[in-house]
């Protein structure tokens, strides 16, 4: 019997083409870049209502400061006039250098000579809205010992006891 002829060597497969390779995060690059779109006018917004905010803050929290600065001034004057003293002059006592305080000058209101007095000159501050502006604090020379306060700061500036109605 005889064998079969051999089989013939089997013909070279082709080469099937593979589909370009995709990734799998083109749909996550996607939505990474419209947050990021969205997110630049957000911060924009918020921005644009903070900074005022935070500058208005700082301007009323150097307003504090100089009133802060001041308070030995009150104790003295307080001091004095319980044990009987008239209200002290800007030759008693040396108030320079307080944080943005330019100077402070003490006595008793020209226009009332029954309250003691004094004012708060802000000077260098770094703001406009400050510098050369007034505080003026005072209180009677007997029976009331509350202090008041008055100013030409414009009111948002200024803490609640001392703004104009």
């Amino acid at each position: 019997m005889s064998l079969p002829p051999p089989l013939p060597p089997p013909l070279p497969t082709a080469v099937q083409p593979q589909p370009p390779a995709t990734s799998k995060n083109n749909g996550c690059l996607i939505a990474l870049a419209v947050a990021a779109a969205l997110m630049v006018p957000l911060i924009a917004i918020l921005a644009a209502i903070a900074l005022p905010a935070y500058q208005q803050y700082v301007l009323r929290s150097k307003v504090m400061t100089a009133i802060a600065a001041t308070r030995p001034a009150q104790v003295a004057i307080d001091k004095r006039l319980a044990q009987g003293g008239e209200c002290p002059g800007n030759a008693d006592t040396d108030f320079n250098g307080m944080q943005g305080v330019e100077r402070v000058e003490i006595g008793q209101l020209a226009e009332d000579a029954t309250r003691c007095a004094y004012a708060i000159h802000l000077g260098n501050t770094g703001s406009t809205q400050l510098d050369g502006k007034t505080i003026w604090m005072d209180r009677a020379k007997s029976g009331d010992s509350a202090w008041n306060c008055r100013s030409d700061i414009d009111n948002r500036y200024l803490p609640t006891t001392c703004r104009a109605d």
